[in-house]
């Protein structure tokens, strides 16, 4: 198995740069992740999703033009190995129940720490 196939690749969904920037930076120490890319929107987010076909997409909820459920179901049906971890700055909401009800196996609150967002990524199975 290469190297690069080992590392966990994720797709990060964010409207504001600040925030896709500090994830980015909260996963640069975890040596079995890897950013691969980014988006600010969930259109361009599912194209990015399709060609690149991550482990794990971080999705903001409360991205402009598609509501965060509807993201999820899109994501999940261009990519359905992929795993949708939902992220907001809210609590338990109906948008964050409605995007697990779509498919997303989990949500973050934010702001999240380092430590949080590592064991909510689930570890990949390397014995495929």
């Amino acid at each position: 198995m290469s190297g690069v196939s080992s590392k966990i690749r994720i797709l990060v969904l964010d409207d504001l740069v600040e925030a896709r920037e500090c994830v980015a930076k909260l996963l640069m120490f975890e040596s079995d992740m890897q950013v691969v890319g980014t988006a600010e929107d969930a259109a361009a987010g599912i194209d990015v999703a399709l060609t690149l076909q991550p482990d794990v997409v971080l999705l903001d909820l409360n991205l402009p033009a598609m509501d965060g459920a509807a993201a999820v179901e899109r994501l999940t049906s261009v990519a359905p190995l992929t795993r949708v971890i939902t992220m907001s700055t809210s609590g338990p909401s109906v948008p964050a129940h409605q995007a697990v009800l779509a498919g997303a196996s989990v949500h973050l609150i934010k702001p999240f720490g380092a430590d949080e967002l590592a064991t909510t990524i689930p570890p990949r199975v390397r014995s495929r």
